[in-house]
């Protein structure tokens, strides 16, 4: 699913010299999605204020990602010349979609009987993939033996 605002809440460890404020927010806006809908996501671990950000912003971009997905059919194993299979990226240019791009092979079904051979692949762009983005506290703030957890 795919919405316009992602929303990330996350605590952040308070001390006595800023005891104010006890949460971390970040925002961000899918612009292609015209109809307003929000996503909130709550964080387990402490954060900070870019970290909420940067995972507001990676929700939209997987989320666009996933939600494009082309399947194509063959009439044989190897349509390039090669065995295709997962993670393999194929260039599409197909007119009739107006998809002109660098696509992942996300899976593949082969399927042999006695008269024929046939290939199926789904095909998602890049950004359905990307890194989440690590988490990072201020040097300020230390979680002691705990940061392991």
């Amino acid at each position: 699913d795919r919405f316009s605002h992602y929303r990330v809440f996350g605590q952040r460890i308070a001390t006595d010299v800023d005891p104010a404020g006890f949460f971390n927010r970040g925002e961000f806006q899918d612009t292609g999605i015209s109809r307003i809908r929000f996503h909130n996501i709550k964080t387990e671990t402490a954060v900070d204020t870019a970290w909420c950000k940067d995972r507001a912003e990676y929700e939209a971009i997987v989320r666009a990602g996933k939600a494009i997905s082309l399947e194509y059919e063959f009439p044989t194993l190897r349509p390039s010349g090669y065995l295709l299979s997962p993670g393999t990226f194929l260039t599409v240019k197909d007119t009739l979609l107006g998809a002109d791009a660098s696509l992942i092979v996300v899976s593949t079904v082969w399927q042999v009987n006695e008269s024929s051979e046939r290939l199926t692949i789904t095909l998602q762009p890049s950004a359905a993939f990307v890194q989440e983005p690590p988490r990072k506290l201020s040097k300020k703030y230390s979680l002691g033996p705990w940061k392991y957890l």
